[in-house]
């Protein structure tokens, strides 16, 4: 038994006879092939190794304004007098102005004196109806 023997030939592949191509686009038609079954997933995407980061979270609401409030009271309480008639008269200053007060009184469009006794001084503060109450000192 040769080596020859042992070894089976293999046979040519069959040839499919073709028709001749008349122009260029019948050759690129014949150059054509079936698409390729689409893929679910993409086979050249990036891989990491890396955990992915964490979610940001969402940042929380803005807190809301302070609630508005009077400004300090621009006056000073400066004391008392009894004028001639026996009425009892109270002063604020401000700045080098003696200022005579009664109740019901409005300063600056703004302040509004609501009352005045022997210990306090109430005032409101008009814009936002917020009352500021001073303490007097009465000297025996």
């Amino acid at each position: 038994m040769s080596t020859q023997d042992a070894v089976p030939r293999r046979q040519a592949a069959p040839t499919v006879p073709m028709a001749p191509v008349t122009s260029a686009g019948e050759a690129a038609s014949l150059l054509e092939r079936d698409p390729m079954v689409e893929s679910k997933t993409d086979l050249f995407r990036y891989i990491s190794f890396q955990a992915p980061a964490p979610k940001a979270l969402a940042p929380p609401p803005p807190s809301p304004p302070p609630k508005p409030s009077a400004p300090t009271f621009p006056y000073q309480y400066f004391g008392r007098m009894v004028d001639v008639d026996g009425r009892t008269v109270t002063y604020l200053t401000r700045g080098d102005t003696l200022i005579p007060i009664q109740a019901r009184q409005l300063l600056d469009n703004t302040y509004r004196i609501d009352a005045v006794t022997e210990t306090q001084i109430v005032v409101t503060y008009v814009p936002l109806e917020e009352k500021i109450v001073i303490a007097v000192q009465t000297g025996n």
